[in-house]
């Protein structure tokens, strides 16, 4: 009986409310919300910053936040001028890397309460922001920003100066933090650029693994910040003159670039005077073979340096540059490619025998070859009596087991000469020098040499360290791979895909359209046939996706397995290039490498 007194006086209650509520009103009724044992927590806005870092990606604006449970509801970032006036609002998606804290509080009643807190970090995108992330950047100090929390959505909501519309409801309310300053976060450039006083300029980057592919620019602005350069840096030969830059005299700004992946910083910018009078420019030693002028030329110091000048169009990314040694007898010798962005290139002058010989410029278009004049290039007789080049007294012998062996032939060996094994890369640069005894063979791993994906060349050489004279062997080129793809070389230079190298049916197909421009061909596309066609010289390849035909020069090829279409680039197997230009190709099973050299 008692429990069913209980229920009628429950249910008279209920009634009692019931009819205030139709009585009173609204307004009246709220005022029977049961107040909260404990005021709410305002929230908390720590490390406000705008990161800008990854120039290629939008940038955002980050902070670290604790935010009562439950308050989470919605969450936005309040701008406020320093007139005090709110400039607008961000609205934060979500909190995350959420950890949940426990915090005690006094409740009005004096005791004791745990409630929980949520910490974590908010990430607001640029185009979220009511201000341009550039603007933000020019302008964060002219801004305070707080965190406003709620524990209900509110029913009008609009994010830009106006102030989001406060519901009534019971029980409904709005936290707001501190207020917090901006800070703008970049990523630490890992070096910098000094100018000399002699006017050169010295770039300096300690590389990271991560910018272990990176490419490097240096980059020019002029007085109204109007990038007039940009020029690939070489890390081994990290200095440039004014002459380099080919600019009038005035006054830039100059910084490094970073590019890796999608993530480009840049260094602190420095400024640098080209003195009045002086056109920054070297004159260019140009030739016209009837075919056309050669923009730039080559020409050889008093110290033995070999300086390139090339005047390349900056759009021009099809014209091919190549460095040419001809020897005595008016015979080609040594050909090395030269990037037109930063032509530089070092001939190790102890892998060719003392003699004079030719240097020129090659300039390749399509079937179009412009060189620039010949300068003459002399290599002195060494003052050892161990001969360079081929004559050398020394073998280098890359095993099947990606090892390498060098054995020292010689019976009458000098002690007091040094004998190094030298690792240059493609452009001919020394990355590694290891010293080694020569009365015995010494076999090393190529893992050993700690060298990056590409091509090298290994030369022995023996110096006289009373004398400074030294002789070189002739070098051995390898490639090695860090990778799990497919890499490819052509003319020891490594290349570069859009799509890497893939392996169909137990053929290794590469892409046809870069591999052709990089040997000299003009590639051309017709998409309603699935067609392309290659020129080069007096040669002419026709072929077409999903065929196993290929017509050079009128004569057809068979394919070992047919051209195919991969991320929309042309796949061929790699037997097919040696076919259609008559280029060298090898398979390096040890490095997974194409290794293609044209017999020009």
């Amino acid at each position: 009986m008692d429990f069913i007194k209980n229920i009628k006086k429950i249910g008279l209650f209920i009634l009692v409310v019931a009819f205030m509520t139709v009585g009173l009103g609204a307004k009246e009724a709220s005022a029977l919300c049961i107040a909260p044992i404990f005021d709410p927590i305002p929230p908390s806005l720590t490390d406000v910053v705008i990161n800008d870092a990854t120039l290629t990606k939008e940038g955002t604006l980050s902070a670290s936040v604790i935010v009562q449970e439950g308050y989470d509801q919605y969450v936005e970032v309040i701008f406020t001028g320093k007139d005090g006036k709110e400039a607008g609002r961000a609205k934060v998606d979500a909190i995350v890397n959420v950890k949940m804290v426990k915090q005690t509080v006094v409740g009005r009643d004096g005791k004791e309460y745990t409630v929980s807190m949520k910490t974590g970090i908010i990430n607001i995108s640029a185009k979220n922001l009511p201000l341009a992330l550039v603007d933000f950047i020019a302008t964060k100090d002219n801004y305070i920003v707080t965190l406003e929390t709620r524990n209900y959505v509110p029913s009008t909501t609009k994010t830009a100066i106006q102030v989001v519309a406060s519901d009534t409801s019971c029980g409904n309310s709005t936290l707001t933090s501190t207020t917090q300053t901006i800070a703008l976060a970049t990523a630490v450039f890992p070096g910098k650029v000094n100018v000399n006083q002699d006017g050169t300029i010295t770039i300096s980057v300690q590389m990271q693994p991560a910018y272990a592919n990176a490419k490097i620019y240096l980059i020019v602005w002029d007085n109204n910040g109007n990038e007039v350069k940009r020029i690939a840096i070489d890390l081994k030969n990290p200095k440039i003159s004014s002459s380099d830059l080919a600019l009038p005299s005035g006054s830039y700004t100059i910084f490094i670039e970073l590019t890796s992946g999608n993530d480009t910083i840049k260094s602190a910018p420095v400024t640098w005077s080209i003195p009045v009078g002086s056109t920054g420019q070297t004159p260019t030693n140009t030739v016209d073979t009837g075919n056309g002028t050669f923009p730039g030329g080559v020409e050889v110091t008093s110290s033995g340096t070999i300086r390139i000048i090339i005047q390349a169009k900056s759009n021009d990314y099809t014209t091919k540059y190549y460095l040419v040694v001809i020897d005595s007898n008016g015979k080609e010798i040594k050909r090395v490619t030269v990037n037109p962005r930063s032509p530089k290139v070092t001939l190790n002058s102890g892998s060719f025998p003392p003699s004079s010989y030719t240097l020129q410029l090659e300039m390749v278009n399509g079937s179009t070859k412009v060189r620039s004049n010949p300068v003459t290039w002399v290599i002195p007789q060494p003052t050892l009596s161990i001969p360079s080049g081929d004559t050398f007294p020394g073998t280098i012998i890359v095993n099947p087991d990606a090892t390498y062996t060098i054995t020292v032939t010689t019976t009458s060996i000098n002690k007091s000469y040094v004998y190094y094994v030298v690792v240059l890369d493609a452009n001919e640069n020394e990355v590694k020098r290891i010293k080694f005894d020569p009365s015995k063979p010494i076999t090393k791993t190529l893992d050993d040499l700690n060298l990056q994906t590409g091509g090298y060349n290994i030369v022995i050489e023996v110096v006289d360290p009373k004398t400074g004279g030294k002789a070189t062997s002739k070098p051995k080129f390898i490639t090695y791979n860090g990778t799990q793809d497919i890499i490819v070389t052509v003319d020891e230079q490594l290349q570069k895909f859009d799509q890497t190298p893939v392996n169909v049916d137990g053929r290794t197909m590469v892409p046809l359209r870069a591999i052709f421009e990089a040997l000299g061909a003009k590639v051309e596309w017709d998409g309603a046939t699935q067609t392309i066609t290659a020129t080069k010289d007096d040669t002419k390849i026709t072929l077409a996706i999903n065929s196993n035909e290929a017509w050079v020069n009128g004569k057809m090829v068979m394919l070992d397995v047919p051209a195919k279409l991969i991320n929309e680039n042309t796949m061929v197997p790699i037997r097919f290039v040696s076919e259609a230009l008559g280029a060298n190709v090898e398979w390096d099973n040890n490095s997974h490498s194409v290794i293609i050299t044209n017999k020009e």
